[in-house]
């Protein structure tokens, strides 16, 4: 069994030269910086926003509206899917049954005919 060696790593922080350690923390008082920035532009736009934003339970009359007409509107497209879907099934079923007779008719017996000699 081959050994290997492996460098030894000092356990505790990493050591950086001064000026490293400088750069760092000049670095990390920019960010500290930017970070204060930032909290207070998302400050003005929260205050901005709520401003702007309809007190609650009021919703513009114009929006109840149009979600009325879109609620209607979805029943009503599934109201005509579940129609066509029934019509489409009447109309497939008449196609394989005699009128008169309310039987299968010869079209049929090919599909059927499979499973009786069977």
């Amino acid at each position: 069994m081959r050994s290997t060696s492996r460098p030894e790593v000092e356990p505790g922080p990493p050591r950086f030269t001064a000026a490293a350690a400088e750069t760092l923390a000049r670095e990390l008082g920019d960010l500290r910086q930017q970070i204060e920035q930032a909290r207070a532009a998302l400050g003005r736009l929260q205050e901005s926003a709520m401003a702007e934003r309809p007190p609650v339970g009021q919703v513009a009359p114009e929006l109840l509206a149009a979600n009325q007409q879109l609620v209607l509107a979805a029943l009503r497209a599934q109201t005509d899917a579940d129609a066509a879907t029934e019509a489409l099934d009447r109309v497939s079923r008449a196609a394989d049954i005699d009128m008169l007779t309310d039987l299968p008719n010869r079209a049929y017996f090919p599909h059927i005919s499979g499973r009786i000699s069977a």
